[in-house]
Parts: C-alpha cells; sequence; structure tokens
C-alpha cells in the first residue's frame, strides 16, 4: 500500500498537467510558476484523499460491487458539498466545511479570477444587439472575479488546506490498513483437515 504511493502520485501528476491547462489556470500564472505547483501539489493532495477512499472500501468490502457503491457515496457527496453541483449556500454550515473539494476550489479559483489574471485577458468586443431594425453595439460589463466567487460561495478561503487534505490522506490509509488486517485476521476459518483413518 505505502510502496504504491509513488506510483499513484505519478500518474496523477501526468493527468493533472493537462488539466491545469484546460482549466485556462495557466491565464493567472507568475514568473516563478507559483500557480502551476500550486495547482499540481494540491490536485495531488485531492486525487489521492479520493484514492484513499476508494482503496478503504476495496479492503474491507467482500464484494467489489459493494466497495465501489460506497466509495461513490462517498466521493458523491464530497462532489455535492464542493459548491460545483449544489450551491454551497442552500447546505448546512457544517456540511460546507466538511468537503475537500470546496476546500480546493475556493484556493485554486482566488488566482484565477483575481485582478492581475483578469487584466491579462484580452479586451472584451462588444456584442452588436439589433434593436427595432437598428443595430447598436453593446458595451461590455467590467470583469470582477470577487464578485463572481461571491456569487457561487467561493470567496472565503479556506485555512490549512494541505493539512486538512494530509490528515484526511492519513486518516483513510489508517482506516485502509486497520481494515485490511481486520478482514484478513477475521475471515472463515478453514477447519483442519483429519488424516484419512481407516
Amino acid at each position: 500500500l505505502i510502496c504504491s504511493f509513488p506510483s499513484w502520485c505519478l500518474i496523477y501528476a501526468i493527468y493533472l498537467g493537462p488539466a491545469y491547462a484546460m482549466s485556462n489556470l495557466h491565464l493567472a500564472l507568475d514568473e516563478n510558476l507559483s500557480s502551476l505547483w500550486t495547482y499540481l501539489s494540491y490536485g495531488l493532495l485531492y486525487l489521492m484523499l479520493l484514492h484513499s477512499i476508494c482503496t478503504f472500501f476495496a479492503h474491507i468490502c467482500k464484494w467489489s460491487g459493494l466497495a465501489a457503491l460506497l466509495s461513490g457515496l462517498v466521493i458523491g457527496e464530497i462532489t455535492l458539498a464542493g459548491g460545483v453541483t449544489l450551491h454551497l449556500e442552500n447546505l448546512p454550515i457544517w456540511y460546507q466545511k466538511l468537503s475537500p473539494l470546496q476546500w480546493t476550489l475556493s484556493l485554486l479559483l482566488k488566482d484565477l479570477h483575481g485582478h492581475t489574471a483578469l487584466s491579462k485577458l484580452p479586451p472584451c468586443k462588444g456584442k452588436q444587439i439589433q434593436r427595432q431594425d437598428i443595430i447598436v453595439q453593446a458595451s461590455c460589463e467590467p470583469l470582477d472575479g470577487d464578485a463572481a466567487l461571491r456569487e457561487v460561495a467561493l470567496s472565503a478561503g479556506v485555512e490549512f488546506t494541505e493539512a486538512r487534505l494530509g490528515i484526511g490522506i492519513g486518516i483513510f490509509l489508517v482506516l485502509t490498513i486497520v481494515g485490511f488486517f481486520i478482514a484478513r485476521y477475521n475471515g472463515q476459518k478453514k477447519p483442519r483437515s483429519a488424516p484419512n483413518k481407516p
């Protein structure tokens, strides 16, 4: 379990590279590439947490279908509380604080929607709107990244995100090891076969 940890980190890092480019987070690049390293480190922590959840259920469940169902339920709940599928203000406060996805998004999106990143975007071209057979040029609204993050309730940063994700990984790794030993030594004991006696 521990020996496979670096190989899984490498596999997830390979997936995070193209995901970084497709998410437009590269627009907020600075000279020392801190946004890239932040994305990779938090992405690895988040994906390893999900991986440890799936590994935990794979070790404690006897059937693979049950393990997939339970890990899907837990990861689904994490996703629901992340602020992407459901608005965070519609959820109870305690439920909002338990989502690793919300911790990660509130940290990563702050740089992307900051004033320096939005100022690097190309200028907006006004849209042409037709009003009573007259084409009018509509002006662009000014970009306000903070307002966009407030709208989806991701403007408040979460403190100690890396510690929270690391603690979550540690908890699920310990639970996986304990679950493995319980499943291993609590299984059905086979009766000893008696030698053939005439």
